[in-house]
């Protein structure tokens, strides 16, 4: 029985990375901007939303878009930066 307390204690630090870490290949890498993590994962902030934080996914607001990886939204100017379809 204390053998496998034993195990669980060494494993789990190993396992797991800090809640702005996620990890890859055998390491805990930083959260950086336009990435949205969590559970040790990350991917890319999905269209039609913005990633302001590391774990924070917010749709874009009309007369606005967000593309992919986009950590904040871009407004849209009529006749001179139009709105791509990004939701």
């Amino acid at each position: 029985m204390i053998w496998i307390l034993i195990l669980i204690l060494l494993f789990t630090g190993s396992l797991s990375c800090q809640i702005d870490e996620y990890f890859y290949e055998d390491s805990c890498i930083p959260c950086s901007s336009g990435l949205y993590c969590y559970n040790n994962t990350a991917r890319l902030c999905q269209k039609g939303y913005y990633c302001p934080k590391f774990n924070k996914e917010i749709p874009c607001n009309k007369y606005n878009f967000c593309l992919e990886g986009s950590i904040a939204e871009t407004p849209c100017v009529i006749g001179w930066l139009p709105c791509p379809d990004s939701k």
